[in-house]
């Protein structure tokens, strides 16, 4: 049986006295299965490119698209790489990765331009109920799954403050 999940994040970027183009891209997303500490599983994983032994992860803006509609992919159709750059206010990704087990908790890393350690880490479990709004939590795991595919430790914490003073927060709305 295969499930379909969808998951949904909204970035609050402030931008302080700099202009945008300073501010740092996120381009790489990391979606790894873990235990209640955030730990990865080691075997239920997803990366948005490059093409390699993980699962792919799709992500597009806006809000969840209505089945039957074709979302504009924001992944690069040769490496699966995404470049989202901040903005000022708020904006929601909605990403798509399909899976044929049963995840209880998803911990998600999310890289820097030519970042190899991520910026930040969250986990939370699975709700197949949307009403129900589920918390992340930080992710200070030793043992997350890094970018393309290897063990980090999780950042631990929910912001990313860049140089020049460009900054994105993690808002967690259900």
């Amino acid at each position: 049986m295969k499930i379909w999940f969808v998951s949904m994040l909204t970035f609050l970027v402030i931008s302080c006295v700099v202009p945008i183009t300073y501010g740092s891209e996120i381009e790489a997303f990391a979606v790894f299965g873990c235990d209640t500490k955030g730990t990865q599983d080691g075997y239920a994983r997803w990366n948005t490119g490059p093409i390699d032994a993980c699962w792919d992860l799709f992500v597009y803006e806006g809000e969840l698209i209505q089945k039957g509609k074709q979302p504009k992919w924001l992944n690069d159709s040769q490496t699966h790489k995404v470049k989202l750059t901040p903005g000022k206010g708020s904006t929601t990704y909605t990403f798509h990765f399909e899976s044929s087990v049963d995840v209880g908790i998803f911990g998600l890393n999310l890289f820097i331009e030519s970042q190899t350690k991520p910026a930040i880490s969250v986990y939370a479990p699975v709700t197949r109920d949307t009403s129900q709004s589920i918390r992340f939590e930080t992710n200070s795991s030793s043992n997350t799954m890094g970018w393309p595919l290897s063990s980090v430790a999780g950042a631990g914490t929910l912001r990313y403050s860049a140089v020049m003073d460009s900054l994105w927060i993690h808002k967690d709305i259900a």
